[in-house]
């Protein structure tokens, strides 16, 4: 908040002297926060040292009724008053008879007085909040003229109050530091007071934090940023009569009615399935609403194709179209080296190779036909991409029609033979590298909620002493520092990284500075101090790489949710991080999984060079979240 200029309503710039036992607190000062003896002390020196006050304090009369008591109420300037008293009281009666220079205001105007003197330093954020919502329910100040009073802008204004109306308990808390202002403004998701201690207290500890709290308060309701809610678009969903709402701080909508938006999803897919439905190799249409655009490959696979031999006439296009696409590649080049062909005349060379390589996809991509056995069972699925957009997947079938079709057969969704052995999603390196961004994540998040942290360590302890098998076995907890090497392979810029990192240097500077005996030391401090060291301890000596991604170790998604993990937050599928480690027939199943493509394209992108499909692959990735299944809580 930045010093406004108040227009006061009552008296102004009468300035005068006042006897420090006729100064009183003032219920209006907004500053709530007590000062601290060393602050009093500061400033007492200061005005000895000046033989006076330098600047005045902001005064307004104490009444009883009606009547005035002769006593005045310090709006501005408390600190100056209280060093004032410790004066008096500790050198003697010249302290007590000084004549303390004031500035008179009437008491309707001393909030905004004290608000607008108060914001000239550092103020405790409730001391803000509270103040503000004074000056609007007390004094029925509009939030417009508070806005306008100090400078800031309305919502601003309504931030505050929505602050000062979370349960006392948890302003409190924020006064104690015993939670962060972004906590507080999480709760403020939550409506009445009850509610919030309700939800504070079915949380446990390690869980207590923005992300889970907004999640819970959001209900049944529907993200603004989901794909549903892209999909119908917020006008056309209030429109219809969908409740929304708006969290003041981070600006996130959530559709309250999650049953309107499903049905309306399923109203703007159903005429896109009676377009297609009927169509060639179209034998059935079906809505997917319910699963994620991920999941729709894995529940209709693509039906098994075989290639059929082109026609003489065929064959001939697509002679004709290589040569064609030869002659451009030529031209191209030679203009690049000998600067002959003007700007259009390039530009056209261009827009006709991608017109020519669009004709010549065409016509391989009409090479592969369904096998004969599934024929009579292809369909297409209709769905909601990650991105918001209309998808339609053809060419698929029934996952019981494709198992049935691999028995009898023994041709796979993909084409391949049943019994040829699968060949590993990721290469040993890629597996690595993968599990140690999971590992650098879990290791920040781990550093800061050290609940967690003494879970899983005493989970281990107590079952090798009870020699019983438990989970987080497979996750290797000792005292090297595993997370340190993985940051030193040049992962130190993973974002994750950071967190740990954080808590790292902090404690090393603390220990450094430890003389004798680090036992010692450490009887000495209390115990959040001690958690806070284990859990940086466990952080670091946490070892979850794996070198095939086979299977997931189980203690991996048990600490991914409960330390509200989620992967997409901390890692991004790139051309250099990941495709370009990864078989193109990857990338193009990614793409599909991912619900960025559909099935008609897949061809064309497999006829790219690797270098163009993984950077091709990034940009289209980008804001869809995914995550390979290594890097999943489930």
């Amino acid at each position: 908040m930045t010093k406004a200029n108040v227009k006061l309503s009552g008296q102004t710039n009468q300035h005068g002297t006042l006897t420090l036992k006729s100064l009183v607190p003032s219920r209006y000062n907004m500053r709530k926060q007590p000062r601290t003896e060393e602050s009093i002390r500061e400033m007492a020196a200061l005005i000895a040292a000046a033989n006076g006050i330098i600047q005045n304090l902001v005064v307004h009369p104490i009444r009883e009724g009606r009547k005035q008591t002769g006593t005045f109420g310090v709006a501005a300037g408390e600190t100056r008053r209280l060093a004032l008293e410790l004066l008096a009281a500790r050198d003697g009666a010249a302290w007590g008879e000084y004549e303390v220079p004031v500035m008179f205001i009437s008491e309707s105007d001393a909030l905004a007085m004290s608000t607008q003197e108060n914001t000239r330093t550092a103020i405790h954020p409730a001391d803000e909040f509270e103040a503000f919502h004074r000056m609007v329910v007390d004094e029925k100040r509009s939030i417009e003229e508070v806005a306008a009073a100090f400078g800031v802008t309305p919502d601003v204004v309504r931030r505050r109050l929505k602050l000062a109306q979370v349960a006392p308990a948890f302003i409190d808390m924020l006064r104690n530091n015993e939670i962060s202002l972004e906590l507080l403004m999480a709760l403020t998701a939550v409506d009445g007071h009850k509610a919030q201690l309700d939800l504070w207290n079915s949380l446990p500890a390690y869980n207590r934090n923005a992300h889970s709290i907004r999640s819970i308060a959001r209900g049944d309701g529907i993200s603004g940023s989901s794909r549903f809610a892209s999909f119908v678009g917020l006008e056309a969903y209030q429109s219809a009569g969908g409740a929304v709402d708006c969290d003041l701080f981070d600006g996130a909508v959530t559709f309250r009615d999650a049953a309107l938006l499903r049905q309306m999803v399923l109203d703007r897919l159903a005429p896109e399935a009676a377009t297609i439905d009927g169509d060639d190799g179209v034998n059935w249409v079906e809505i997917v609403v319910d699963e994620a655009p991920y999941e729709v490959s894995s529940l209709f696979p693509c039906a098994p194709s075989v290639s059929r031999n082109a026609s003489a006439d065929e064959q001939g296009q697509m002679e004709q179209l290589r040569q064609r696409l030869d002659e451009i590649h030529a031209s191209l080049c030679a203009d690049e080296s000998d600067e002959q062909l003007e700007e259009d005349e390039v530009s056209a060379l261009y827009t006709e190779q991608d017109e020519k390589e669009a004709a010549l996809d065409a016509l391989l991509s009409s090479l592969q036909v369904p096998h004969p056995d599934s024929s009579e069972l292809t369909g297409a699925v209709v769905f909601v991409g990650n991105d918001g957009a209309l998808r339609v997947t053809r060419n698929v079938l029934r996952k019981a029609d494709a198992e049935r079709i691999k028995t009898q057969t023994g041709i796979g969704a993909a084409g391949d033979s049943a019994d040829k052995k699968a060949k590993p999603i990721h290469s040993e390196r890629l597996c690595r590298d993968l599990s140690a961004h999971r590992s650098i994540a879990i290791a920040g998040h781990l550093a800061n909620q050290p609940l967690v942290a003494l879970a899983t360590v005493t989970s281990i302890l107590a079952g090798q002493l009870f020699s019983r098998y438990e989970p987080f076995r497979d996750s290797r907890v000792s005292m090297t520092n595993h997370i340190s090497s993985h940051l030193s392979d040049g992962r130190d810029e993973a974002p994750a990284s950071k967190l740990y990192s954080d808590a790292f240097d902090e404690w090393r500077a603390r220990i450094s500075s430890v003389e004798g005996p680090l036992l010692n030391w450490m009887l000495e401090q209390d115990q959040d101090s001690l958690l806070s060291l284990l859990a940086l301890c466990v952080a670091a000596s946490f070892d979850g790489i794996q070198s095939t991604d086979a299977a997931v170790p189980e203690a991996i998604p048990t600490l991914l949710s409960a330390l509200g993990i989620d992967m997409a937050d901390w890692w991004k599928p790139t051309a250099d991080g990941y495709f370009s480690s990864v078989p193109k027939h990857r990338t193009v199943s990614v793409l599909c999984e991912a619900g960025v493509v559909g099935e008609s394209e897949t061809t064309s992108l497999a006829l790219l060079k690797k270098g163009e499909l993984t950077h091709q692959a990034e940009t289209l990735l980008v804001g869809t979240r995914w995550v390979p299944e290594l890097m999943r809580v489930a």
